[in-house]
C-alpha cells in the first residue's frame, strides 16, 4: 500500500509546480558554463548541451550501481551505500543543472530585448524557441531520473525480499523500511527541486513575455515583479483545503459509525480532495490555452499555494490504518484524479 500511496502521490504532484525548497541542501556553487550572451542559438545550444550532460552523468552512474548492488540480498547489504550515493548525487546533478538553465534563461530574455521588441513575429518566436527548448530539456531530464529511481526502487525491494527468509521478521522489517524511506525521500527531493526549478523558470518567462507584449524590455525590472509577487501574495482560506483540514480534525471524533464501510472523516476528505482537483483540472485546461492571459497568471500564483497545502494534508492520511472499503475508495478516487491529470496534460 505504501508504494501504490507515493507512486499516486508522484502521478498528482507531476502537474502542481509547487515552490517547494530542500532546507536540508547547502546552495549549489554554479559550475562555469561557457556560451555567447550575443547569440541566442549558443544559449539554445548551451541549454540542449547541459540536459544532455545531465542525463548521461545519471545514467552511466546508475548502470554502476545496479551492478554493484548485484543479484542478493546479501550482495546488496554489503553495497547498499552505493544507492545512498546514487541518490546523493543525482540530486547534486539536478541542483546544478537547474542553477545553469536559470542563469541561461535570463541571459537569453536580456538578449531578446536587445535586439528590440517592434518586430512582434521576432521577438515572439525566439521566446517560443526557449520556451520549447527549455520545456522539452526539463521533461526528458524528468523522465530519465524518474524511470531510474523506479526501476532502482523495484530491484532493491526485490533483493530486500530476498531476505525475508533469513532474516528475523523485525531485522527485515526494519531493512525494508529503510530501503523505502531511502526512496521515498529521495524522489521527493528530487521532485521538489525539479518542480521548483519549473515553476520558477516558467513564470519568469510568463512574465518577460508580458512584459515585452507591453513593450517593456528591462528584465531585472520584469524578473524583480515576478520576486515581489511571490512574498506579497495572500493566501485564500475558503476553499477546498479548509474543508479538507477539518474533515481531517474529525479523525479524533468518538463515532465509529461508519458510511458505506468508511469512516465519514475520510470519505468526506477524499470527496473534498476529488473536488479540488476537478477545479484544478478545469483551470490548468484554460490556463494552458491562454498563459499570458495577466487574470489567470494571478489565479495560478493562488492555486499553486492551495495545491501545496491539499496535497500535504492528503499524505496525512498515509498514516492512517486503512481498512479495505477505504483502501478500494481510496484507489479508486486516486485513479479518477490520475486520469484526469492525464487528460489535461494531453
Amino acid at each position: 500500500m505504501r508504494k501504490m500511496i507515493a507512486l499516486l502521490a508522484a502521478v498528482i504532484m507531476i502537474f502542481s509546480l509547487s515552490a517547494c525548497s530542500n532546507n536540508n541542501k547547502e546552495e549549489v556553487k554554479q559550475p562555469e558554463v561557457s556560451y555567447n550572451k550575443n547569440d541566442l542559438s549558443s544559449m539554445i545550444t548551451a541549454m540542449e548541451a547541459q540536459y544532455e550532460k545531465a542525463s548521461t552523468s545519471i545514467t552511466d552512474e546508475s548502470v554502476a550501481v545496479f551492478e554493484k548492488i548485484g543479484d542478493t540480498y546479501e550482495d546488496y547489504a554489503e553495497n547498499k551505500d552505493v544507492v545512498t550515493g546514487f541518490y546523493t548525487n543525482s540530486f547534486t546533478v539536478a541542483e546544478e543543472l537547474y542553477a545553469i538553465i536559470d542563469s541561461i534563461s535570463v541571459d537569453y530574455f536580456k538578449c531578446v530585448a536587445s535586439k528590440g521588441l517592434k518586430d512582434y513575429s521576432e521577438w515572439n518566436n525566439n521566446m517560443e524557441e526557449f520556451y520549447d527548448t527549455w520545456n522539452d530539456g526539463m521533461e526528458d531530464f524528468y523522465d530519465i531520473w524518474n524511470d531510474i529511481y523506479e526501476d532502482l526502487y523495484d530491484e532493491t525491494e526485490g533483493l530486500v525480499e530476498g531476505g525475508e527468509e533469513s532474516l528475523p521478521y523485525s531485522e527485515y522489517s526494519d531493512v525494508w523500511s529503510d530501503m523505502y524511506d531511502e526512496y521515498s525521500d529521495s524522489w521527493s527531493e528530487m521532485y521538489e527541486l525539479y518542480s521548483e526549478a519549473w515553476g520558477n523558470t516558467y513564470e519568469n518567462y510568463t512574465d518577460v513575455w508580458s512584459g515585452f507584449y507591453d513593450n517593456n524590455d528591462d528584465v531585472d525590472e520584469l524578473l524583480k515583479k515576478t520576486v515581489e509577487k511571490e512574498d506579497g501574495e495572500p493566501e485564500d482560506t475558503t476553499s477546498e483545503e479548509t474543508i479538507a483540514d477539518e474533515t481531517k480534525t474529525e479523525v479524533k471524533s468518538e463515532s465509529t459509525e461508519l458510511v458505506d464501510g468508511m469512516r465519514p472523516e475520510f470519505k468526506a476528505a477524499m470527496d473534498a480532495y476529488e473536488a479540488f482537483y476537478d477545479e484544478y483540472c478545469d483551470f490548468m485546461a484554460k490556463y494552458k490555452a491562454n498563459p499570458t492571459d495577466t487574470k489567470l497568471i494571478t489565479e495560478y500564483a493562488d492555486m499553486m499555494k492551495e495545491i501545496v497545502d491539499m496535497d500535504e494534508k492528503f499524505k496525512d492520511w498515509e498514516n492512517d490504518n486503512l481498512n479495505n472499503k477505504e483502501l478500494k475508495y481510496y484507489i479508486e478516487v486516486s485513479s479518477r484524479i490520475t486520469q484526469k491529470m492525464l487528460d489535461v496534460a494531453s
